[in-house]
């Protein structure tokens, strides 16, 4: 009966004492709200500060000018698009790139199309690493940059981890310096117009 009246079993609790309890609980409550909210600010100014860094996240060319209709660029030059033995990245009907997008759908500017046309044929000189490497994990290069990595002094780090990401991947899917160096500058052109 008695731990049917006193909700903390058979102690009998007075108008002080449960006023003291209340405020007891109510301090711990607002103490991790409190914590909580000052754990959100701090990340909310963390991601301001990523945000901040050399190139802030934003829609890649390929995407905004493609995308709608070419989902991603690696299955693209995967079925499309193959390199003659001077280079030249053509359409599977052998005309030049270049050519067909000034008169493809939505004609991009000069400049976008040798912007575009440059990550094409990277894309298809690299034969799909990236999407042979870290496509199991990763979805595309450029979905994989915008999101988590910035550019500080030239370098790219994790977005909230802060680690420097050539170090990283010498211990995250790479076999040598080479495949770092060359996985870091397919991620870097994710984020700027340069190599």
């Amino acid at each position: 009966m008695l731990a049917a009246q006193y909700p903390f079993g058979c102690i009998a609790m007075t108008g002080i004492d449960r006023a003291i309890l209340f405020a007891a609980v109510l301090a711990l409550a607002l103490g991790g709200v409190w914590q909580a909210v000052t754990a959100a600010g701090a990340q909310t100014m963390e991601r301001r500060e990523a945000y901040g860094a050399e190139a802030p996240p934003r829609p890649g060319l390929f995407q905004a000018k493609c995308g709608a209709c070419h989902d991603r660029a690696g299955p693209l030059v995967r079925e499309r698009l193959s390199l003659t033995a001077t280079g030249a990245l053509v359409t599977s009907d052998d005309l030049d790139l270049r050519a067909f997008m000034r008169g493809h759908f939505g004609a991009p500017e000069e400049s976008e199309i040798d912007a575009i046309y440059g990550a094409l044929r990277r894309i298809a000189q690299g034969r799909g690493r990236f999407e042979v490497r870290c496509g199991i994990c990763h979805a595309s290069a450029e979905a994989l940059a915008q999101k988590t990595l910035i550019l500080r002094g030239g370098r790219l780090f994790g977005r909230y981890s802060g680690r420097d990401i050539a170090d990283f991947l010498l211990r995250h899917g790479t076999d040598s310096a080479e495949e770092t160096d060359f996985f870091t500058s397919v991620l870097r052109r994710q984020l700027t117009a340069g190599p």
